[in-house]
């Protein structure tokens, strides 16, 4: 639905080419298709013609992200910060501190981020998306007690998060429970059939001595790759 998105989106500004709005919106599209040049382009027009929207900031500093300008990204994120101190903003500053090393700096983001769209009232799947942000940071430094907790937070914040589940397939094969990481993981490609999760899963099938599904998983990651 992505093609569909961007044509809706410029169409929308052939109607009204001033639409600041559209144009983060498009911005956010074509980040998404990783097409970072055309993100930060859209991004900075955006801010051309609303100074004021923080969200406008917060695309254009993840493109910036993706390719490796983090000085400039971190710079993005600041400005985000000073004009609106939100779940989106604190999230996208754990980022940069996590990128740095700084997992203490990272820890305290997202739990500003979490406290931030609980006051704010922010979506579900935001918050769970925060969670398990979370648990990934706790994964990283080898905690997997706070890490699956946080996993479970964004699983029941969200029931059917397929982010969750896929963190909590990973504490299953750190636990060399095998049945249980399948069982997740194929869980978590049901909701969304990410090539990730696929190639996961393969691995773990491997390991329990199950090569031809363990093959069909690796089939399915160059299938995806070949749709996208």
């Amino acid at each position: 639905y992505l093609q569909l998105a961007e044509e809706a989106l410029r169409k929308a500004l052939q109607i009204h080419p001033q639409s600041s709005e559209a144009r983060r919106h498009l911005s956010f599209v074509l980040y998404t298709r990783h097409d970072f040049a055309g993100a930060t382009q859209e991004a900075e027009r955006a801010i051309a013609l609303h100074p004021m929207d923080s969200h406008a900031y917060g695309v254009l500093g993840d493109a910036y992200l993706e390719v490796g300008k983090y000085a400039q990204a971190q710079d993005t994120y600041q400005k985000m910060i000073d004009l609106q101190q939100d779940l989106y903003a604190y999230s996208r500053l754990a980022a940069i501190k996590s990128l740095a090393g700084d997992s203490t700096g990272a820890l305290a983001a997202l739990q500003q981020a979490l406290a931030a769209g609980q006051i704010a009232g922010s979506p579900q799947e935001h918050m769970a998306w925060v969670q398990w942000q979370l648990g990934n940071e706790y994964f990283a430094l080898g905690n997997l007690t706070d890490a699956e907790a946080s996993y479970q937070l964004a699983r029941t914040t969200y029931p059917h998060y397929y982010r969750a589940l896929a963190g909590l397939a990973q504490i299953q094969v750190a636990h060399q429970r095998y049945p249980e990481a399948i069982a997740l993981y194929q869980q978590a490609l049901t909701v969304i059939p990410l090539p990730e999760y696929a190639a996961a899963l393969g691995d773990v099938l491997t390991k329990v001595g199950r090569h031809e599904d363990a093959t069909k998983q690796y089939a399915l990651v160059e299938y995806i790759g070949h749709l996208t």
